[in-house]
């Protein structure tokens, strides 16, 4: 997530990785917070990965708008 320009994001995946650790060794529910952190990031990814085509797909209409 920090990569991807999502910082405060990152910190907060990152923090939760540390609490997941932790929680893990000590109560085994850390693998179901570690596994919510996954899916999160993932999903943060694939909308970044959304959001880059549409921009592209946008500046690509514009430039074929502005040639006419």
């Amino acid at each position: 997530m920090i990569i991807n320009g999502r910082i405060i994001s990152g910190i907060i995946a990152l923090i939760l990785q540390v609490i997941a650790c932790f929680t893990f060794l000590v109560f085994g529910i850390g693998f179901i917070l570690w596994l919510i952190i996954a899916i999160w990031a993932v999903n943060v990814r694939s909308s970044v990965k959304t959001e880059r085509k549409l921009k592209k797909m946008e500046k690509r209409i514009m430039n074929s708008q502005n040639n006419i």
